[in-house]
């Protein structure tokens, strides 16, 4: 969890969405510390993610990146 904001850095130019949405979860999961609000932009983060990972045209490292963060977010929220 502590490295998502790293991960998401690699995202920030080619899928801002995924970063701002990221980066948003991450600062109220973590720095204000509402995990539930944190756990709700992750769960819309994720499920966008399965929805358009399949339908937009991204380079195979994107992809990978794409769904690592999708793994973390499953894990954070799990943890939440």
């Amino acid at each position: 969890m502590e490295n998502l904001p790293l991960l998401l850095s690699f995202l920030r130019q080619d899928v801002p969405w995924a970063y701002e949405l990221g980066m948003e979860g991450y600062k109220r999961f973590w720095i204000i510390g509402d995990r539930n609000d944190g756990c709700r932009f992750f769960k819309h983060l994720a499920e966008l993610i399965d929805l358009t990972a399949q339908s937009i045209n991204v380079e195979p490292d994107l992809h990978v990146l794409l769904m690592e963060l999708r793994k973390v977010l499953r894990e954070a929220i799990r943890a939440g």
